[in-house]
């Protein structure tokens, strides 16, 4: 038996062939899944605090490439109904593990030694109920799986407010369109700007 910490995104090593696992994104953590092995789920202090899914990367046609998604949520520090933003303790007001989620796509070479290759900005899937409002989207969002239809079309499988299910599609064509290129050794947090 393997006990995995959850957010990890799976994957066969095209190098090895080895089950691996993406058990933080920023910085990029990579590690063989083996029998009594303790996946890392320290954050580093410089960490962007964007976490993977649970779900499994997968291989981008045509290319080296394996891709994922990730989220972050807003605040990034809650413990039970406390929630900390830039250092001030407040009541959490809209959910008790994070809330007002965005997603990025990231791609990561399908050989060792694994490095981020490219990655999107942030997005938030749309509202299933399409309301037309100023709040677009629903405050809890969790892309859960990722697969390729054919050559042409991703899918991405989401729960909203941790109730419903929903599938977003995206032509192959706009997702490369989406992913900008990653200077070899920039993590997630080099190019995140600070609002």
């Amino acid at each position: 038996m393997i006990c995995i910490q959850r957010n990890v995104a799976l994957f066969s090593d095209s190098g090895d062939g080895k089950l691996k696992g993406v058990s933080w994104i920023d910085p990029l953590t990579v590690e063989t899944i083996e029998k009594g092995v303790q996946l890392k789920s320290d954050v580093d202090k410089k960490s962007s605090f964007i976490h993977g899914t649970n779900d499994k990367m997968i291989h981008l046609p045509h290319t080296s490439e394996l891709l994922g998604i990730g989220h972050f949520h807003r605040p990034k520090h809650i413990k039970g109904n406390t929630c900390w933003i830039d250092d001030t303790k407040e009541t959490c007001k809209y959910a008790l593990y994070g809330h007002h989620y965005t997603h990025a796509l990231y791609t990561i070479s399908d050989r060792p030694p694994h490095v981020m290759t490219r990655l999107s900005n942030e997005f938030m899937f749309p509202r299933s109920d399409n309301q037309k409002r100023i709040d677009n989207a629903h405050v809890i969002q969790f892309a859960s799986g990722l697969s390729i239809v054919g050559d042409h079309t991703l899918l991405i499988s989401y729960g909203i407010n941790d109730c419903e299910p929903a599938i977003m599609q995206l032509p192959l064509k706009t997702l490369e369109s989406l992913l900008m290129n990653v200077t070899k050794g920039t993590e997630v947090r080099d190019l995140m700007i600070r609002i």
